[in-house]
């Protein structure tokens, strides 16, 4: 009988280790956003089955430097994301921006900067929306009469807008209506056949559809009043123990990578070249602290 359980046992601690390694996963959470995450099949299960989006690049740059975990991907809205966050299901999102609702289920790094979203129009548009203006103000543009906008619904933009937006709407003051976010594309089509007037984004996703000829008219971007500054992209997890070593682990690899043109690439390529040289600076500037930290810059104890 000793003979037969000594075969037994060697058996069971030779497949422990594996059963351990396996346990070291990140799911990463996207939304498909060109040019932020692009698919190369309709349901990505693995980081080779995102494209060349911004996101897309980071990932695989950062997972390069966690060869202890396994990766993939599932694809899900932000209300989607937030509900596995607040139900503790451990989950990470590559590109995303800390608000205070955020805040509540995640734990962050930064990873990157992005430029502030911009009002988004077409260009024969202009005279009709901004009057030919520089900037314009979002609180002064909802509550025209002779304008429709429309955002994405519970999507983050940046705190000043999302304070804006939502006692704009709990007043009933606001000719901005929101659209479910399945598919945040789909708001630029409604733009582009002239069904709303302007909306909200990033000027590179705007910049991405004009390039690839997506649309009938060209979109331009105009400076929100209420958005002047740039803003940190983050990587955000679950809020959990395992959220915190994982945020930890992904802060060690994103130090370990911000020398690779990779990550450098993922945060310019896809910015009008204006935006793009007034950036770069700044770009240089938080890859360079990243890298010469020693010390963790998650926040997490």
């Amino acid at each position: 009988m000793k003979h037969f359980l000594i075969p037994l046992l060697a058996a069971v601690l030779v497949f422990l280790p594996v059963a351990h390694a396996e346990e070291k996963l990140i799911t990463w959470a996207v939304i498909e956003l060109p040019p932020v995450s692009m698919f190369t099949i309709p349901n990505p299960e693995k980081l080779t089955d995102l494209g060349n989006g911004s996101t897309d690049i980071a990932l695989r740059a950062i997972a390069a430097h966690l060869p202890d975990y396994q990766h993939r991907v599932i694809i899900a809205n932000v209300p989607e994301i937030l509900a596995k966050m607040s139900a503790a299901e451990p989950v990470c999102v590559g590109s995303a921006l800390r608000t205070p609702l955020t805040e509540k289920f995640a734990y962050f790094t930064e990873r990157g900067i992005t430029p502030p979203p911009n009002l988004i129009i077409r260009k024969k548009d202009v005279e009709k929306v901004t009057g030919g203006a520089a900037t314009i103000s979002l609180k002064a543009l909802m509550q025209r009469k002779d304008v429709i906008g429309s955002i994405v619904s519970q999507r983050p933009y940046t705190p000043a807008i999302d304070a804006l937006v939502q006692q704009a709407q709990s007043q009933s003051q606001s000719q901005l209506s929101q659209v479910p976010s399945a598919r945040y594309s789909s708001i630029l089509k409604l733009l582009d056949a002239g069904l709303i007037d302007y909306t909200i984004e990033f000027s590179y996703v705007a910049e991405y559809f004009n390039r690839q000829g997506m649309l009938q008219n060209e979109l331009i971007d105009v400076p929100l009043e209420e958005a002047t500054d740039p803003m940190p992209v983050v990587v955000m997890c679950t809020k959990s123990a395992w959220g915190a070593q994982a945020i930890r682990d992904i802060d060690k690899a994103i130090r370990a990578a911000v020398s690779e043109k990779e990550l450098r690439q993922a945060l310019l390529q896809w910015l009008p070249a204006p935006l793009q040289s007034r950036i770069r600076p700044q770009v240089r500037c938080l890859l360079q602290a990243a890298s010469d930290s020693a010390d963790t810059r998650t926040g997490v104890t």
